[in-house]
């Protein structure tokens, strides 16, 4: 496991994926107080009982008493325009899209650089769970600090769509802009690099999205910059290798490193820290 710092001060965070839950201890403004530990879901026993086991384990959570935690919930969302956007529909709306026999509480997020409102659920045993456990508890999805980020990423004088991946534990989130307008979005199973490629090109496809010259050594000299970029974030290795696979199709395929987006900051510059946890702490923190 890893922990950053032995301080256990700061802003208590937690990332809930379906494999591992990661903890995270921060203030924006005292960097030193960073602390990160990741721990690893047991399959075998419930969301509730591994969360009494990570409170035992983890150092990060030892003697802490009536604090607030923030979950960043990585679980399906779907998004609405805000436009468009009633409070009172967000039940419906979810259920609809993602039926469960499940008992559940909707939350929903207003991501404003996106004009867009994610609404996501979390099992309501789990939720009542943590609210027995902390003061206060916020709820975010894993979503959110994305479309936060990419917003505005690769904004240019010239109204380009660009498309930004996002590639972490089999599932792959997929975002298409033009300049400020969200076109789409969404997220694939894909345990293998290939099929992360093809969902992503299959969506860029189907919006126009201009991926450049085919390859042809009798076409003329073309600028990189005149064709769509395909930013591709998340887990390095999945990261490095999707983006070495679809330059095979694409012409204008960017790796973002979270040392070099964020100046190097320690968050960012911290093994085994999800990219989506990285923006949510240095880039989204209105949430």
């Amino acid at each position: 496991m890893t922990v950053t710092s032995t301080l256990s001060h700061g802003q208590l965070y937690m990332r809930l994926a379906q494999t591992n839950i990661c903890f995270a201890r921060y203030e924006a403004d005292d960097a030193s107080s960073f602390c990160f530990e990741p721990y690893r879901l047991k399959p075998q026993v419930s969301l509730i009982a591994n969360l009494r086991e990570a409170r035992r384990a983890a150092a990060i959570l030892q003697n802490q008493h009536s604090e607030s935690l923030k979950i960043l919930v990585n679980a399906p969302a779907t998004l609405v325009p805000l436009t468009e956007f009633q409070e009172e529909d967000c039940v419906a709306i979810y259920n609809h899209c993602f039926p469960s026999s499940v008992k559940r509480q909707v939350f929903y997020d207003v991501v404003a650089p996106a004009n867009s409102v994610v609404i996501f659920a979390l099992e309501d045993a789990a939720c009542r769970a943590f609210e027995d456990l902390y003061s206060k508890v916020y709820y975010v999805s894993s979503l959110t600090p994305l479309l936060h980020h990419f917003a505005s990423k690769g904004m240019t004088q010239v109204l380009q769509k660009r498309v930004c991946v996002h590639c972490h534990e089999m599932l792959t989130d997929v975002m298409v802009f033009e300049g400020t307008r969200l076109l789409a979005v969404n997220t694939f199973e894909t345990p293998e690099v290939a099929d992360a490629v093809y969902y992503t090109l299959n969506m860029a496809s189907q919006l126009g999205v201009n991926l450049g010259p085919p390859s042809d050594d009798n076409l003329p000299v073309f600028r990189q910059s005149d064709y769509a970029p395909f930013y591709v974030a998340g887990t390095p290795e999945l990261r490095d290798a999707i983006a070495d696979e679809m330059r095979r199709y694409a012409v204008n395929v960017l790796t973002m490193k979270p040392s070099a987006e964020f100046n190097r900051n320690i968050v960012a510059t911290t093994p085994e820290v999800p990219y989506d946890l990285v923006t949510f702490l240095l880039d989204c923190q209105t949430f």
